[in-house]
């Protein structure tokens, strides 16, 4: 479950978000809405961890995220969630395998035979296989996007936090990598920005954002 109490937070006198309260329960689908620069991704990077609250409390996984230290909260995204960043967040000197491992190698994971099949899995499922030795300089947007994907679900992570995932895919593509996610968060809790409205129906509920950044 994700709580979020009296939250605020912004970057100087340009931009601030304020949420008095909001509950996602685990296992929960949510769509977030909103015209560009109104908050969404900010949002999410604060349930995250990837930022911090300038004040109040943010429960996630039944963490208080707020109160952990820098690497304490590393562990816990490493653990706990799955990110697909709208720039990717792909590490250049490394290949695209490497990168998709990331949450392995960076808890000093042995790597089983089990985790290699999934990572062959996913390799074919975003479509990337042929590219699997590509470092991300190589790489189109639309296959770093995919790389992006497979690395946030290869550790079946109990939340998957999607910023705008298929916002740089063609339409066919675009359905693969929907039907993927579908089918990997039968049991998790699935938070994504999305400016395409035809898919709001598949989640269980939408969040929408005003153009103040504050949640409607």
């Amino acid at each position: 479950m994700i709580v979020i109490r009296d939250l605020s937070f912004s970057y100087g006198n340009d931009f601030a978000i304020e949420l008095t309260h909001l509950e996602i329960a685990s296992g929960q689908k949510v769509a977030f809405v909103g015209e560009s620069g109104c908050g969404k991704t900010t949002l999410l990077s604060l349930i995250a961890g990837v930022l911090r609250p300038h004040k109040g409390e943010i429960n996630v996984c039944e963490h208080k995220t707020h109160l952990l230290s820098e690497k304490e909260l590393r562990l816990f995204r490493l653990q706990n969630i799955g990110f697909v960043f709208q720039n990717f967040a792909l590490l250049d000197y490394l290949n695209v395998r490497e990168n998709i491992l990331l949450p392995f190698t960076l808890q000093s994971k042995k790597i089983t035979q089990q985790t290699l099949d999934r990572l062959e899995y996913l390799l074919s499922a975003v479509g990337i296989r042929d590219k699997n030795k590509q470092k991300p300089q190589h790489l189109s947007q639309g296959e770093k996007q995919r790389v992006a994907i497979a690395r946030a679900l290869i550790h079946k992570p109990s939340i998957v936090i999607a910023d705008e995932p298929t916002g740089n895919l063609d339409p066919k593509n675009s359905q693969k990598i929907m039907n993927l996610l579908w089918q990997e968060i039968d049991n998790t809790t699935f938070l994504m920005i999305t400016h395409d409205h035809s898919v709001l129906d598949k989640f269980d509920r939408t969040v929408r954002f005003d153009a103040k950044g504050i949640v409607a």
